[in-house]
C-alpha cells in the first residue's frame, strides 16, 4: 500500500495489518506514487488498484491461472464495472482481446482495476511516466504494446472503479 500522508485513518488501519507492505509519505502525484508501490511489489503479478476499487472475489485466481497458462504474457486484464458512492452500478466496462489499433484510436478500453503486470516490466524499468496526472493508464498501455509487450485478456469481471466526485479524473480538464 502507497499512502501519500493520508489524514484520515489510514494509517490506523494498516497498523492493523502487520503482514502488510505499506508506506505513508508525500509523494510527487499519483504516478509516484504508483511507480513506488511497483517498486514495493515482491510477487511475480503486480495489480493496480487504487485506493477507491476493489476486485471481485475470485479475481486474483483468475488472474493468477491465466498467467500460469500464458508464460509469454507481460499484463494480464479483465472486465470491470463502475459504481457509485452508495455501490450502485453506474456502466459496465467490458474490455476484449487487445488490439494496438484500437488502443490508439479509441483510447484506454483495459480498465486498470482488473490488469495484473509481470514484475518483470518494472525490472526492466518500465515505470508510469510522472509528467502524466490523469492519462497515465493509457500513455503506459501504449507505450508497452509499442514495444512489444503482450497483452492476454480474460473474459472475466475481475474490478470495480468507484465513482465520486473527488475522483483525480474529474479534477483536470
Amino acid at each position: 500500500v502507497v499512502d501519500g500522508g493520508s489524514r484520515d485513518n489510514t494509517l490506523e488501519v494498516l497498523r492493523r495489518y502487520p503482514h502488510v507492505r505499506w508506506i505513508s509519505e508525500p509523494d510527487k502525484c499519483q504516478s509516484d506514487a504508483l511507480n513506488k508501490g511497483f517498486r514495493m511489489a515482491t510477487g511475480d503479478l503486480v495489480g493496480w488498484l487504487n485506493s477507491d476499487e476493489y476486485y471481485f472475489p475470485g479475481a486474483l485466481k483468475t488472474i493468477a491461472e491465466l498467467a500460469a497458462c500464458n508464460s509469454h504474457a507481460d499484463l494480464f486484464y479483465g472486465s470491470g464495472i463502475a459504481v457509485n458512492q452508495d455501490g450502485l452500478l453506474q456502466r459496465s466496462h467490458t474490455s476484449h482481446d487487445f488490439d494496438f489499433g484500437v488502443l490508439l484510436y479509441y483510447g484506454i478500453f483495459i480498465p486498470t482495476d482488473a490488469t495484473f503486470f509481470r514484475r518483470q516490466l518494472f525490472d526492466e524499468g518500465l515505470l508510469i511516466d510522472l509528467s502524466y496526472r490523469v492519462t497515465m493508464d493509457y500513455e503506459y498501455m501504449v507505450r508497452l504494446a509499442a514495444r512489444g509487450k503482450v497483452f492476454k485478456y480474460s473474459r472475466c469481471l475481475l474490478g470495480v472503479f468507484r465513482w465520486h466526485g473527488s475522483n483525480l479524473s474529474l479534477q483536470h480538464e
